[in-house]
């Protein structure tokens, strides 16, 4: 009897729920003032974690991730977060700066050499101040070339207008036909005539191209090129007035 009295004893001590650790508590405790907050602010649904040093330490799901097909929000439920990443970042760049890993007036270059934007500052992205569009002062200085020649400016505005969109074609088509080299020629080639006429941007994405084509990958070179094509109309507008009549 008493062997099988001890067998009932240890299963009898199984079936009797442990308590929970002082961690447990801690996080259950946590999980309540979580959702009360939710309810209070009329959130439908949200997620939290605690994340430790190397790990994640804890994570649940409060109320509905769809409230017409009343779906529970999970620890891994994704959420629009619209504009809030902005914020997020602007906050640890502003931080950093605070404790002198970075300069606001450090270029995007600096941390992101294929970057579009390479030539704005970290002050410029985060108060979303973009690059300067058309520098009047390379054309200042194109116009000063030949001071006889009243037309000679208008005359490379025109050229420039003329050849963009062959110039546009055969870099779109080298990107799609995946064709490293050629991309990079074609890239380096707008890139020219781009800085010529003070398009900084336009240099700057051309430039993007470029380097990608030369290191023999342009995965990134479709998106960018599609930027390209974003801009280059305010490019010519800014020019329309230099070159003195309508272009047809």
């Amino acid at each position: 009897m008493r062997p099988l009295t001890l067998v009932l004893a240890l299963t009898a001590l199984q079936l009797i729920p442990s308590a929970p650790s002082p961690g447990e508590q801690l996080f259950a405790r946590f999980g309540e003032y979580v959702d009360a907050l939710r309810t209070q602010a009329g959130i439908p649904g949200l997620t939290a974690a605690v994340v430790g040093e190397n790990d994640l330490l804890w994570e649940r799901g409060f109320g509905q991730q769809d409230l017409g097909r009343s779906l529970a929000a999970q620890p891994d439920t994704p959420y629009f977060l619209d504009g809030l990443t902005q914020l997020f970042t602007a906050t640890l760049v502003l931080q950093c700066a605070e404790e002198g890993r970075l300069s606001l007036s450090d270029p995007i270059a600096k941390y992101d050499a294929d970057s579009p934007w390479a030539g704005a500052t970290l002050a410029q992205a985060l108060s979303h101040i973009r690059p300067v569009v058309l520098d009047s002062r390379v054309l200042a200085e194109m116009r000063a070339i030949n001071p006889s020649d009243p037309d000679f400016l208008s005359d490379l505005i025109t050229l420039f207008l003329d050849e963009a969109p062959s110039r546009t074609d055969a870099l779109r088509r080298a990107i799609a036909a995946g064709d490293s080299e050629a991309t990079w020629r074609a890239a380096h080639a707008f890139k020219s005539g781009c800085a010529h006429i003070g398009a900084l941007r336009l240099v700057a994405i051309c430039d993007a191209i470029e380097r990608q084509g030369r290191g023999g990958r342009i995965d990134d070179a479709a998106f960018l090129f599609g930027t390209l094509e974003e801009e280059f109309p305010e490019v010519e507008a800014m020019l329309l007035p230099y070159v003195g009549s309508p272009r047809r």
